[in-house]
């Protein structure tokens, strides 16, 4: 039987969310995978279901997440980001303020 799309599934990290850890590719896209950075030791299996991938995914955030005490929760995830991102955008807006403030200052 010729496989032409297979499924794989690599080791998550602290930010990873399903789709990063389990995805579609064919032996092209694999290749370019590599290329930029995938290694051989990252990839946990290969599967010709998606929804056999999904499932060990899914195990390997949960067991992630036990072991570091983070969380799989995708919406306290992008919350963190966006209070994050709004963090650092109030603070750079300060700067900026600073910044013209200093500058518009007659020496």
């Amino acid at each position: 039987m010729r496989i032409d799309k297979f499924w794989i599934v690599t080791r998550p990290t602290n930010t990873s969310i399903l789709q990063d850890i389990a995805f579609e590719t064919d032996v092209v896209r694999l290749a370019l995978q590599m290329k930029g950075g995938l290694g051989p030791g990252e990839i946990e299996a290969a599967f010709t279901e998606q929804r056999e991938a999904e499932t060990l995914a899914e195990e390997l955030l949960h067991a992630r997440a036990e072991a570091t005490g983070g969380s799989t929760d995708l919406d306290g995830r992008v919350r963190d980001f966006l209070w994050d991102a709004i963090t650092e955008s109030r603070l750079r807006d300060k700067a900026k303020a600073l910044l013209d403030e200093m500058l518009a200052k007659p020496e």
